[in-house]
């Protein structure tokens, strides 16, 4: 669901109590996780889509963004809603793992 379908329902009934919430979802795409990512990445594209399902037979289920894909080939990408700080955590193998 997409805050600017629930803005755009919003605008059309003026009330949000008796919204459809079946009637404003979108359906996410499903990709392997092997999928190459120029492939990805042209196929987002062209169904004009932001964001997909990726995983393993629905084992390890992750959602990628075309901002994800974008970082992967140019880098991280700033934005206004982003922190300049990192955020870290030390494991017990001794490990870190950045967020």
């Amino acid at each position: 669901m997409f805050v600017k379908d629930v803005v755009r329902w919003i605008a059309n009934h003026k009330t949000i109590q008796d919204i459809n919430i079946k009637s404003i979802l979108r359906p996410v795409d499903f990709e392997i996780e092997s999928k190459m990512i120029d492939q990805l990445f042209n196929e987002m594209r062209a169904k004009k889509s932001h964001i997909v399902m990726s995983g393993r037979v629905w084992r390890h289920i992750r959602l990628a963004t075309l901002e994800d894909i974008l970082e992967e080939i140019a880098g991280e990408i700033q934005d206004e809603f982003d922190s300049e700080e990192e955020f870290s955590k030390q494991l017990k193998d001794g490990t870190c793992m950045k967020f």
